[in-house]
């Protein structure tokens, strides 16, 4: 988690297939407490290169757009969809001790 400060700091916005980072409380608060961008290949489009290539060049430009906007932001994308995660009901959720949500 060290890498996600210097991340930030560097204006790079990270694309990411760590699928558990929605669900890790220390890596969920250095995203938002250092405003890192990130997009997280979700599901099957980051389980194989070929799904991550797919899932990357089907949402190229709203990953793009991404760069003219502040973090923190989490964003989950797949080759279908593509949807911000609220970042601070996630972390509350883990300071409440509620696990992943099902489905």
């Amino acid at each position: 988690m060290d890498w996600i400060p210097v991340v930030a700091e560097r204006g790079w916005l990270v694309l990411s297939r760590d699928q558990q980072i929605q669900f890790t409380y220390a890596e969920l608060t250095a995203v938002r407490d250092s405003g890192t961008r990130m997009v997280r290949l979700s599901g099957e489009a980051g389980k194989r290169k070929w799904t991550q290539l797919e899932a990357v060049m089907t949402q190229w430009r709203k990953i793009e757009q991404l760069l003219t906007e502040e973090g923190p932001l989490l964003v989950r994308a797949t080759h279908t969809a593509f949807s911000q995660v609220d970042i601070e009901s996630e972390i509350a959720r883990l300071e409440s001790g509620r696990r992943r949500p099902r489905g």
